[in-house]
């Protein structure tokens, strides 16, 4: 079934149900409101001609879509890459690779796409220790 094509109880669930499994337990305004945009815009931003998904686009939807896709996939491969994308100004993006991240490790090594630009960098650069050592390696 395509990611497109998800359907369950009649409710349309994009992605194979990761977006409904984002911001799972304490959830503040800003992520409700980032998860609602998420829900509108990318599905429709992906509609569009040319979006790829790729972690190395310019376009916000298809760097989304890459997420999405790793997250979907459980390819944890696509680890460093999801770190870097905590790191976007999109706060879309770093919402969505935060929670692939939380999904594919069950970490979250303190980690608030909320918080302001210095906590975020040493939360990621915990990231990057995280992914460098054995939690990158699936073990």
């Amino acid at each position: 079934m395509g990611a497109w094509e998800n359907f369950e109880g009649g409710v349309w669930r994009p992605w194979g149900g990761f977006a409904a499994g984002i911001g799972s337990g304490r959830m503040g305004r800003l992520q409700r409101l980032l998860i609602a945009q998420l829900l509108l815009i990318v599905p429709l931003a992906a509609c569009g001609p040319g979006t790829i998904p790729s972690f190395r686009s310019d376009n916000p939807a298809a760097r989304n879509a890459a997420i999405v896709n790793a997250a979907e996939a459980r390819d944890t491969t696509a680890l460093p890459d999801l770190v870097r994308m905590l790191e976007s100004e999109e706060p879309s993006t770093r919402l969505l690779a935060f929670e692939a991240l939380r999904r594919l490790t069950g970490e979250t090594l303190g980690y608030d796409c909320a918080a302001d630009e210095p906590e975020r960098r040493a939360a990621v650069l915990r990231w990057r220790a995280f992914v460098e050592g054995e939690g990158g390696r699936g073990g």
